[in-house]
């Protein structure tokens, strides 16, 4: 199964990952009635309690000297696009800050994103909220 293509015309802001991805799910779901009986769109704020992340394969990182080839960043927050199909259940990422692609599948963006998981020390671990966008945006 091949992820649907970012809406043609994708606005993208630096440092405002919220608002890209509230512009990006809203053209997905405007796109098409076939798009909203195919796709389930979900938003996903990722943090921690003491805001300092670790995300990885990040676009704007030039240190891969912590951790060599996976150019990290330490943010407070960033906030992703999931698209699920309803058929396949299968999932892809969209998230404009990564070196990775646009509508990458899921497993992929988590293990690259995430590499060192639970072995980081608690202040870096990420924790997620995931919020399933209806057509009521």
């Amino acid at each position: 199964m091949h992820p649907p293509e970012a809406p043609s015309g994708s606005v993208y802001t630096s440092c405002y990952c919220e608002e890209n991805i509230y512009l990006l799910g809203k053209a997905f779901l405007e796109s098409s009635a076939a798009f909203i009986l195919s796709w389930e769109a979900s938003v996903v704020f990722i943090s921690n309690e003491t805001k300092t992340v670790i995300l990885c394969q990040a676009a704007n990182s030039r240190r891969d000297y912590f951790l060599p080839g996976h150019f990290p960043v330490v943010w407070d927050y960033h906030v992703i696009l999931i698209l699920t199909s309803k058929t396949s259940g299968e999932s892809f990422v969209y998230d404009f800050d990564t070196r990775m692609k646009m509508g990458c599948p899921f497993d992929e963006y988590y293990d690259g994103t995430f590499p060192l998981g639970e072995t980081l020390p608690k202040q870096f671990q990420r924790q997620g909220c995931f919020i399933r966008w209806t057509k009521d945006y």
